[in-house]
């Protein structure tokens, strides 16, 4: 598939009734052999690049930012119930999944 530039073309508005109007075009037939702009069966090789994506902003985890999304996330759970108030099991949980956390997100 190629794609080409537009032929010239004509354009005027035409009433049909006071509410609504149409467009007409007309179109001269090409009298040149249509120019590829740029031939749609090739692929260009594109490598990514972080500072000219939408990505560029995006700033990597550290231990400081997973510790505190681990805390806040660990805050909404029922591990407390669950294991009935024990606090030593608790603790051993909540660390565990701190511990993980980079791996669990």
């Amino acid at each position: 598939t190629i794609i080409a530039q537009p032929a010239p073309f004509k354009s005027w508005n035409t009433d049909v009734d006071e509410q609504q109007m149409l467009n007409e075009l007309e179109v001269e037939p090409r009298t040149e052999a249509l120019q590829p702009i740029r031939d749609l069966g090739q692929k260009e090789e594109r490598k990514f690049s972080k500072r000219r994506s939408v990505f560029r902003d995006w700033k990597e985890d550290n231990e400081d930012i997973l510790e505190m999304a681990a805390s806040i996330d660990i805050s909404y759970t029922r591990i407390p119930k669950i294991l009935r108030n024990d606090t030593q099991q608790v603790d051993e949980v909540t660390d565990l999944l701190k511990s993980r956390y980079g791996q669990l997100k």
